[in-house]
């Protein structure tokens, strides 16, 4: 994958936190530059385990190709403050903070390293009723969007080597960049084209 990055690229690896620490032993001696460690808490985890603690989180890593030079939209990416009633009163008369007045940004706070968003599991509904996912890590709409909306600009080309469900390609279609998919299993390949299709025509 690495070789066919842009200087000014960047990218994100989705694994365990076990996993995430292994690549980051491996990285390491690559030609790449750290940004974050991500913790997507999705709030609804598989209870499914009895000597330790259920897994409700997913970790991602952020890397870039250049230290310096790649892009990142902090402002396409910010969250809703926490406290609406201390903000009410920052927007009045600001609040003071090292002899400067602060007044909050109209959209939200920068966004942090740990994201709360729940799994696609609880999201797709048809007639009242949730639907499971074909495909069994299927990534939340609103994971990948934010993800593109801080990486990339309208008309760059967005590559995604695991595509499985094809989230990625339709979130980067609405968001106006290019994308290419790639995925080694022909039954998701075949979901995810009906997917496109389907979100295409609505």
């Amino acid at each position: 994958m690495l070789p066919k990055l842009k200087d000014t690229g960047s990218f994100y690896i989705f694994n365990t936190p076990f996993n995430c620490a292994l690549f980051l032993a491996y990285l390491r001696h690559k030609k790449v530059h750290f940004l974050n460690f991500i913790t997507w808490v999705k709030k609804d985890g598989f209870a499914n385990a009895k000597k330790r603690y259920n897994h409700a989180q997913e970790s991602i890593l952020f890397y870039s190709m250049h230290k310096k030079n790649y892009t990142f939209n902090a402002d396409e990416v910010r969250i809703a403050y926490e406290s609406t009633e201390r903000i009410k009163h920052a927007q009045s008369k600001g609040i003071l903070k090292n002899n400067k007045r602060w007044f909050p940004n109209p959209k939200g706070k920068l966004c942090l390293d740990v994201w709360e968003i729940a799994s696609q599991r609880h999201v797709e509904k048809e007639k009242g009723k949730i639907l499971k996912p074909k495909h069994p890590s299927i990534k939340p709409k609103a994971l990948i969007e934010r993800m593109i909306k801080a990486s990339s600009h309208k008309n760059d080309l967005i590559l995604d080597l695991f595509s499985g469900s094809g989230m990625t390609s339709l979130v980067a279609k609405s968001l106006e960049r290019n994308f290419i998919g790639c995925e080694s299993h022909a039954e998701y390949v075949h979901e995810s084209l009906e997917i496109f299709r389907y979100n295409e025509y609505r």
